[in-house]
């Protein structure tokens, strides 16, 4: 089974999870991909605010 968007395929965190006795359910995953992702777009939006955006706006 290809990944459909990025590297990591749904089963093999079902896998993980059972491999090391961790089981959360279902909303709670859903809810951790989403504190996760917003992280990501925030994390993502301050570096390229700071790197790209000030540095160029900077030298004017």
């Amino acid at each position: 089974m290809e990944p459909f968007l990025g590297f990591i395929e749904a089963p093999s965190i079902d896998i993980c999870d059972s491999r090391n006795n961790i089981r959360l359910a279902t909303g709670y995953k859903f809810a951790l991909g989403c504190a996760f992702g917003a992280c990501d777009a925030i994390l993502w939006s301050l570096l390229l605010e700071e790197t790209m955006i000030h540095q160029k706006y900077a030298h004017s």
